[in-house]
């Protein structure tokens, strides 16, 4: 049985008991919100790793390099690791071609 299935068949109110352990206080206000689980909408997500991350000159950076399921807002940040990690080796590198 999948996580997933098992939150299903355990019910509602076995599932606002385990955000109550994880987020305390803070989750009671949205918890008294839902009273279906069809308010729920579950997310899956992947991982994508590259085998190469370079061809000769070209770079995979950003997305194409680690690609972020979009609910998790942090495609943006990964892309300013990315380039703030690129410049740091090109800054190190000097003048080597």
């Amino acid at each position: 049985m999948s996580e997933h299935e098992s939150w299903r068949s355990s019910g509602l109110q076995a599932w606002k008991t385990r955000v109550r352990s994880l987020a305390g206080e803070a989750s009671e206000a949205y918890l008294q919100q839902v009273d279906d689980p069809a308010q729920l909408t579950l997310a899956a997500y992947a991982d994508v790793r590259m085998q190469r991350w370079s061809d000769g000159r070209v770079l995979a950076i950003g997305d194409c390099a680690h690609a972020m399921s979009p609910q998790l807002g942090q495609g943006a940040n990964m892309a300013l690791i990315d380039a703030a990690a690129l410049a740091d080796a090109l800054g190190n590198a000097g003048d080597q071609h």
